[in-house]
């Protein structure tokens, strides 16, 4: 998917030639979402999803960060369908 994202995404190509962006920084969804390999490995790192067309990495991403958000120590409003407070 790194190689759609050259083709597919001229923003992060754009930025790469501004020293901006790294792509031997770049990492794959798959990789991350399965525990392969960390995305983040302190506070001040910071993540940047660019999705090129595959709604299926979409859900991934939504469900990965859900999950997340279940174990933090946030406050979830009562009602809300997507999350639930660990109780």
């Amino acid at each position: 998917q790194i190689d759609a994202c050259r083709i597919e995404a001229g923003e992060l190509d754009r930025a790469a030639s501004q020293g901006l962006f790294d792509w031997n920084n770049a990492l794959e969804l798959a990789d991350i979402v399965s525990g392969k390999i960390t995305a983040r490995e302190h506070d001040d790192q910071t993540i940047l999803f660019k999705s090129v067309g595959l709604g299926l990495e979409d859900i991934a991403l939504a469900e990965f960060a859900r999950q997340k958000a279940l174990k933090s120590p946030l406050t979830f409003r009562e009602g809300d369908p997507f999350c639930e407070p660990n109780r």
